[in-house]
C-alpha cells in the first residue's frame, strides 16, 4: 500500500517538475520551485528504494532532504512575493545544516562509526527543530502579504503551500514521536496517511497552478488590481477633465509616476485605467493629447513655425514629433497646416 502511494506521489511531483523545468518563460521564481519539488521527488525515490529494501539505515542518505525544504519554501516565497523578475538571493548559510548532514551520512557509510548510536533520532528531531523555525519565519512574512492589496491573489496559493507543509510536518513529529518510543505499528500507519497527505498537498499545487496560470507564468500586469468597476468609472473622469484643464502633457518629462502622483493614485492602477478605457498605453496617451494640442496651434496660430508648435504642445525631438503626429492624422504637420488652411 505504502509503495503504491509512494510511487503515485513520484509520479506527479516528477510531472510537476517536468512542467517547471519546460516553461519558456524562465521565471526566476519557478527555477527556485523546481528546487523545492526537486527536494520532494528526490526524497520519494529514496523512500521508494527504502521500501523495496535496496536502501538499508546505513546507505540511506535521504535525511538531509529534510534540511532544504524550509530553506527552499521561504527562497521561493521571497522570490514569488517581490513582484519582479529580479533575483532574490538567499544566503549559502541556509544550506550548511544539510550539507552537515550529507557528509555525517557519508561518513557513515564509509566507516559504520554510529552503528552503536542512534543517528537518526537526532538527527529526525533537527529536521522537526528546523523546519519549525523556517516556518515561523515564512508565516511573518505571509502576514505582511496578506495586506498588501497588490499581492492578495497570491494568498490562496501561498496559504497552500505553507499551510500544507505545516500539516505535513506536524504528521512528521507524530511519526517521529511513536518511532522514538517504539510504537513503530502505529508510526507505520501515521506514515501511510502522511503520505496521502503528500498527495493531496502535489495535487493542490498542480490544481491552483494550473487554475490560476499567473502562478507559473509571467505575472498578469493588471492582474493584482484593486479597482472596482465604480472607482475605474471615476478615474477617467478624473484624468479627463486633468489632462483637459491643466494640460500636464505640455511638460515634456511628464511620465506615468508623475501624472499619477498629481491624480494621487497608484501607477499601476492609472497604467490600468488608461489601457482599458483607451486602449492605448500610457506613451501614446499623452502623445495624443499633444497632437490634438500641435493641430490647435497649426490651425488657430497660422504665424507659429512648426519648430514652435512642436514645443509647444510638449514634444522635444522634431523626428519624434513628425512621427507622431503623421501617425495619428496621415500627413506631416506641414501639410496638415496646408490642408486646413486652404
Amino acid at each position: 500500500m505504502q509503495l503504491h502511494i509512494q510511487v503515485i506521489f513520484a509520479s506527479f511531483v516528477l510531472l510537476l517538475l517536468i512542467f517547471l523545468l519546460s516553461r519558456k518563460d524562465k521565471l526566476f521564481h519557478n527555477e527556485v520551485f523546481a528546487l523545492f519539488v526537486g527536494a520532494l521527488l528526490l526524497n520519494s525515490c529514496f523512500e521508494i528504494l527504502a521500501t523495496l529494501n535496496i536502501l538499508t539505515d546505513r546507505v540511506n542518505f535521504n535525511q538531509f532532504i529534510g534540511f532544504l525544504y524550509g530553506p527552499l519554501l521561504l527562497w521561493y516565497i521571497n522570490s514569488i512575493t517581490a513582484n519582479s523578475r529580479n533575483k532574490v538571493t538567499l544566503s549559502y548559510w541556509h544550506f550548511v545544516p544539510a550539507a552537515m548532514v550529507l557528509a555525517l551520512e557519508l561518513l557513515h557509510y564509509a566507516t559504520a562509526i554510529f552503528m552503536q548510536f542512534q543517528l537518526w533520532k537526532i538527527i529526525g528531531i533537527l529536521i522537526v527543530m528546523h523546519n519549525m523555525g523556517y516556518l515561523f519565519w515564512i508565516f511573518k512574512i505571509l502576514n505582511k502579504t496578506k495586506t498588501e492589496k497588490s499581492l492578495h491573489y497570491l494568498m490562496p496559493w501561498l496559504n497552500l503551500l505553507s499551510k500544507g507543509f505545516a500539516v505535513i510536518l506536524g504528521m512528521f513529529i507524530l511519526e517521529l514521536s511513536l518511532a522514538l518510543i517504539g510504537y513503530f505499528n502505529y508510526m507505520f500507519i501515521v506514515r501511510s496517511i502522511n503520505l496521502m497527505l503528500l498527495l493531496v498537498y502535489i495535487n493542490g499545487m498542480v490544481y491552483l497552478g494550473l487554475s490560476i496560470p499567473y502562478i507559473f507564468n509571467k505575472k498578469m500586469k493588471y492582474a493584482y488590481s484593486s479597482l472596482r468597476a465604480d472607482q475605474k468609472e471615476r478615474l477617467v473622469k478624473k484624468l479627463s477633465r486633468y489632462m483637459k484643464v491643466q494640460e500636464p502633457f505640455l511638460f515634456p518629462e511628464l511620465s506615468l509616476e508623475i501624472l499619477a502622483s498629481h491624480l494621487e493614485v497608484k501607477p499601476d492602477q492609472l497604467s490600468l485605467v488608461i489601457n482599458e478605457h483607451y486602449h492605448k498605453n500610457v506613451k501614446d496617451f499623452i502623445n495624443s493629447y499633444r497632437v490634438e494640442k500641435a493641430k490647435q496651434l497649426l490651425i488657430d496660430n497660422p504665424d507659429l513655425i512648426i519648430k514652435e508648435v512642436m514645443y509647444d504642445s510638449g514634444f522635444q525631438s522634431k523626428s519624434t514629433f513628425n512621427l507622431v503626429f503623421k501617425n495619428a492624422t496621415g500627413m506631416s504637420p506641414s501639410k496638415f497646416r496646408r490642408a486646413t488652411t486652404v
